[in-house]
């Protein structure tokens, strides 16, 4: 407790957002740099993380280093950028979470092992990005690790791809299925991610309620939203999943999805014109720009079952439908937040909520992705597989 009244200082600082203020404690204190500065234990670096700049984490971690290497034994396994707060996350947990690319590779610059460091819940940096639909992120991290098999699941059994589900971060759920991600992992009850999804209506346009004035603009909305300066959005970094396609979980090879490495297509001129109008209107309009939000949503799912749809053949097997004898709930647990200061706007998570603390829908537990999208009226899910497997009807 006799570092609390020192700590007041650099802690008012950071709220009033003064970095230069902190960047003078720490040149002076550098022995305090591990000293949390909040009640969650957050230290410097993990507040330094929230910054869209990342000039004071820099200096930060230069300190660490210099400090590391004044330092006359070499502990093995020891690395001072891996401190954690209360709930077990490290600056690179955080970084994850709220879509902080530039932190996050400059982090990783200085220890790459920080991928592997799991939280409390056992999640990885990878897995947290993905539980906040930080598909960038996402697909930084997936390219970094060879073995993502510790990256998969987390304490209580939730794996990433139902958490990606769940939090309706669809384009983060087919980015991870790119990685390599097996779309047959399943939760403690057994059940799929598809499952999960055939329980989850209101996710898709069929259940999604409109008037006919709200339809029309609907109807004229794009359906992918291209960013001003489109080179941006073209990733540089190719995916180096040079990929037999595996199944990580089962290890088996799978060609369920061919990950492209070629760069994204330039859309034509007048694609570009009429999507920088819609988003000058969506801006003036918050309606317009939620209802866009979640077309957009809507094409990711719809992209997603189609995927998921060419894997499934439970309907071989499958229950003829009817009262099952147990019901399970979907539950997700996420008691704390990602923290507070500055956050990075980021197109793959659009409203930049935190993933819901529960998903409210039940599912039957020996119901087939089939029947139990017939049951909820999902009319893309029954389409799809029908597509693929007309003798599933």
């Amino acid at each position: 407790m006799g570092s609390v009244p020192r700590m007041t200082k650099p802690y008012r600082a950071a709220m009033r957002g003064k970095w230069t203020e902190v960047k003078s404690f720490y040149d002076k204190h550098n022995e305090l740099l591990h000293t949390p500065l909040t009640a969650a234990g957050d230290t410097a670096l993990h507040i330094a993380v929230y910054i869209v700049k990342t000039d004071l984490l820099e200096a930060l971690l230069q300190k660490l280093k210099s400090e590391s290497e004044d330092f006359p034994f070499n502990i093995e396994g020891y690395s001072p950028y891996q401190v954690k707060n209360e709930h077990g996350h490290t600056p690179l947990h955080l970084a994850a979470a709220a879509g902080n690319l530039p932190a996050l590779k400059l982090l990783l610059d200085y220890d790459v092992e920080l991928l592997n460091v799991q939280n409390n819940r056992e999640e990885t940096a990878l897995f947290r990005a993905a539980a906040f639909g930080r598909t960038k992120v996402v697909r930084n991290l997936a390219s970094r690790i060879h073995d993502k098999g510790p990256h998969l699941r987390r304490k209580d059994s939730t794996s990433i791809l139902h958490i990606a589900i769940l939090g309706k971060y669809f384009e983060t759920a087919v980015e991870l299925l790119k990685w390599g991600v097996s779309p047959y992992m399943v939760d403690e009850n057994g059940m799929t991610g598809f499952q999960l999804l055939a329980n989850m209506p209101s996710a898709f346009k069929s259940g999604y309620r409109m008037g006919k004035l709200k339809a029309l603009l609907y109807y004229c909305l794009p359906d992918v939203e291209y960013a001003e300066n489109f080179d941006k959005e073209i990733d540089p970094e190719p995916h180096v999943m040079s990929c037999q396609n595996v199944d990580i979980e089962s290890g088996n090879a799978k060609k369920y999805l061919q990950p492209s490495s070629q760069p994204a297509e330039r859309p034509s001129v007048v694609s570009r014109v009429y999507n920088a109008f819609w988003r000058c209107v969506a801006r003036g309009f918050p309606i317009i720009k939620e209802l866009w939000r979640d077309k957009k949503k809507h094409t990711k799912v719809l992209e997603l079952t189609k995927i998921l749809a060419e894997t499934d053949f439970s309907w071989k097997s499958g229950h003829s439908g009817g009262a099952p004898n147990e019901k399970i709930s979907t539950l997700r647990d996420d008691e704390e937040d990602i923290g507070g200061g500055e956050k990075q706007e980021d197109e793959d998570a659009s409203d930049e909520r935190p993933p819901p603390k529960a998903a409210s829908s039940s599912s039957f537990l020996y119901e087939t992705p089939f029947i139990a999208a017939a049951r909820n009226g999902i009319l893309e899910i029954v389409q799809a597989i029908l597509h693929v497997y007309p003798q599933a009807y």
